[in-house]
């Protein structure tokens, strides 16, 4: 008889993980699901800024070359700065944009990865859930008419009162036991 309580203790506790495991599984290929997207966004993000700036900066080089190819190697060799190709400003926004977008990506994927990691936490029992954030709308306290006033400070006279008459009890108490 005790050998079928712990076989039927096991197969509860397989089960158990069985279903665990299903739950991270699910979970993960989500969150690769996540990360999947922005990763994809972000490298087409990038091939295309890079891919614009190199066409820009082919077209100035060409430009350029053609301009030095006008007016001849003594032109060139006399003033070789005025035939360099004008791309330095596309080149530092092209890599700025990409910095931006890299970033972007990498904090985009820290938060689907510690999302996930918190889900799969709380789904194996290691971490407690996070409480549920209510949604609250600041309120203003709506204004206090004359008759609201005069409630609260016979509110507060019969508070005192009570107060007062608890204190005097309580110091004749104290007196008579005395």
């Amino acid at each position: 008889m005790e050998i079928q309580v712990v076989i039927n203790d096991v197969k509860g506790k397989a089960e158990s993980y069985a279903v665990q495991a299903q739950d991270v599984f699910k979970t993960s290929v989500e969150v690769a699901k996540q990360a999947n997207g922005i990763v994809v966004g972000s490298v087409q993000t990038l091939a295309k800024t890079e891919s614009a700036a190199a066409k820009d900066l082919y077209e100035a080089a060409l430009a350029s070359f053609e301009k030095a190819k006008k007016a001849g190697v003594k032109a060139v060799a006399n003033q070789p700065v005025e035939y360099l190709p004008n791309g330095k400003d596309r080149i530092v926004t092209a890599y700025s944009d990409s910095v931006k977008v890299v970033t972007k990506a990498r904090t985009d994927l820290e938060k689907v990865f510690e999302k996930g990691f918190d889900t799969i936490q709380v789904q194996l029992g290691l971490k407690k859930p996070a409480p549920k954030k209510r949604a609250t709308a600041a309120k203003k306290a709506p204004a206090k008419t004359a008759a609201t006033k005069k409630a609260a400070t016979g509110t507060k006279t019969t508070a005192k009162r009570t107060t007062a008459t608890a204190k005097k009890t309580t110091a004749k108490a104290t007196t008579t036991s005395a």
